[in-house]
């Protein structure tokens, strides 16, 4: 798929590979985490200020079904993604 792709094209240009899906579920985790509805966008923004992106890849749960279905539906909130797309482009280019 898109991020197999990415991953190898990452690898071969020396860049660093950000698995955004991995953010939202992070910030899904986070969310239950904490009790945060995932309705509440100020709230999920506040949360996102906290949360250390630099280690999500450690949160081996990240995958189970509840945290996706939350992250799916955090992810289709503005507000969040625009929260999130800053991360994103902080992110390093290149090694």
């Amino acid at each position: 798929g898109k991020g197999t792709v990415a991953r190898a094209l990452a690898k071969v240009l020396a860049f660093e590979y950000l698995d955004t899906g991995l953010l939202y579920r992070a910030v899904a985790y986070y969310c239950v985490k904490n009790g945060v509805p995932n309705d509440d966008a100020a709230k999920i923004i506040a949360l996102i200020a906290t949360i250390d992106f630099e280690h999500i890849n450690t949160l081996g749960f990240l995958h189970q079904e509840d945290i996706s279905n939350k992250a799916s539906e955090i992810a289709n909130i503005p507000e969040v993604r625009k929260a999130l797309l800053s991360y994103q482009r902080s992110f390093p280019k290149g090694k």
